[in-house]
């Protein structure tokens, strides 16, 4: 029995160092930063800007874009955005940017999008990224927010469940192209699968293929579905539909990720395969409104025929 309990006193820690091997202090899904990068700090009343000292530019770029967005990002919720840094991850050819926990921050590839538009990229970035760190603080309230004293930044990632990741999108892209004179919700390349769909997505009972995906067929992502439906819920219902929707399923956590339609349904007399319906019905009568397009095909004079 001595000589068991003297293996596994060696076999344990060496599975666990083993186990240890790919653990990071940080988690950074899209490489990793060159250890000879010397660190800045822009701070303001509620937010700190960190970037490479090679990247100030667009470091008071990105401030500046904040502040400006700052009096009218919270719209329609409750609570203001979490106080939260930004870095700037400039060595990298990817043109992306997230809001993480664990730890807690939003994250920028400052090289802009090759298929962007006019708005200006870390503009983009700040209005839909900024836009999501009001979703989580409104998120992270009642036992969520207990979860996080609990077990920290993680457990904060539970108040996910509470809105859909369609809502979460739409919303951030609505605002997004609200904070511009033509942002990316009113390009027409934004809503060309759908116009080319037109009313072949109403045509089945069950629209869960619009909300899932599918192999076999083409369809939208969340960005182009959740923003139509979000613009859609606002200006029916009320631009404070989603913090009504929130509150309820942060108070009623036990319902996870039911309390979505539940509160749509006890509110505002809906659900979200309705609402899928409603708002698509409504921007098919308003594209079908429009003239057809001319065939920009024909030639301006007439070829001349050749004989063979």
């Amino acid at each position: 029995m001595t000589s068991l309990r003297r293996i596994i006193a060696i076999i344990l820690p060496l599975c666990l160092l083993l186990g240890m091997q790919s653990a990071r202090a940080q988690y950074y899904s899209w490489g990793a930063d060159a250890p000879s990068l010397r660190w800045q700090r822009i701070s303001a009343e509620r937010v700190q800007i960190l970037y490479p000292d090679t990247a100030a530019a667009p470091a008071r770029r990105t401030l500046r874009y904040v502040e400006a967005v700052g009096p009218s990002i919270g719209h329609g919720f409750s609570h203001p955005p979490l106080r939260i840094p930004f870095v700037l991850r400039t060595e990298n050819f990817r043109s992306n940017g997230l809001v993480m926990w664990m730890p807690k921050r939003i994250e920028f590839l400052t090289t802009p999008d090759a298929s962007g538009y006019s708005m200006p990229w870390l503009k983009q970035l700040v209005a839909h990224e900024y836009r999501h760190a009001v979703q989580y603080n409104n998120l992270n309230r009642g036992l969520i927010r207990i979860l996080g004293g609990l077990l920290g930044q993680q457990g904060a990632t539970v108040g996910l469940l509470f809105m859909p990741l369609w809502a979460l999108e739409g919303d951030a892209v609505m605002f997004e192209t609200e904070a511009s004179s033509y942002g990316r919700g009113l390009q027409p390349r934004f809503t060309l699968e759908y116009r080319a769909l037109g009313d072949e997505v109403l045509r089945r009972r069950n629209c869960d293929k619009w909300f899932c995906g599918s192999y076999r067929e083409y369809v939208p992502d969340h960005y182009q579905m959740g923003y139509q439906m979000v613009r859609y819920a606002y200006s029916r219902y009320g631009d404070g539909f989603w913090d009504r929707t929130v509150r309820y399923g942060v108070r009623n956590a036990y319902l996870l990720t039911f309390s979505t339609s539940i509160a749509m349904r006890k509110f505002y007399g809906t659900g979200e395969g309705r609402l899928f319906r409603e708002a698509f019905a409504a921007l098919n009568d308003y594209w079908k409104a429009h003239p057809a397009p001319e065939d920009s095909g024909i030639t301006l004079t007439p070829l001349a025929r050749i004989h063979i």
